[in-house]
């Protein structure tokens, strides 16, 4: 059969205990409840950080292999601001953020099939302020659709207690 076209992605912004992880886990036992095929891959950028110069670089590479290989599926960026920081801002003596940040841009753009086409993929990051992550993570083809998450209201929250 042809393989589901799931290229791009979205970018979940809350605040901290808002649910956005919550919100990404239940997308994909949506998703996965009506495809078993996809898989679901969680990573929480602070452990693609790696002290070692080119060890970010290299685990980010890692990682978009190992999707690669699991496609079709659904990768959840946990905190992505960790390792898509707005240009500029990167205090590191060795701009690594900012190659970090260079090598997420390239895996998105290049996230290839063995026969050369698109593989079917999603990406689901999670941030608790867009204005943290880079401009160029958020434009289409990428993580171009912004979904903002507020605090819930009085009633909402007894709600949810109750």
């Amino acid at each position: 059969s042809e393989p589901k076209k799931m290229t791009g992605g979205v970018l979940l912004e809350c605040p901290s205990g808002c649910g956005a992880t919550a919100l990404a886990y239940e997308t994909a036992r949506y998703v996965t409840s009506i495809d078993p095929s996809i898989k679901f891959i969680n990573v929480s950028c602070t452990s693609l950080v790696h002290k070692e110069v080119g060890g970010s670089e290299k685990a980010l590479h890692q990682l978009f292999v190992a999707v690669r290989q699991a496609a079709p599926c659904i990768l959840l960026l946990e905190s992505i601001e960790t390792i898509a920081a707005v240009r500029g801002h990167d205090n590191t003596t060795e701009g690594t953020m900012d190659r970090v940040l260079s090598t997420l841009l390239v895996e998105l753009d290049g996230v290839e099939s063995q026969g050369g086409s698109m593989a079917p993929f999603a990406v689901i990051g999670t941030t608790h302020n867009r204005n943290w992550v880079d401009p160029a993570l958020q434009r289409p083809g990428r993580l171009g659709a912004v979904l903002s998450l507020g605090l819930p209201d009085t009633s909402t929250r007894k709600a949810i207690i109750h």
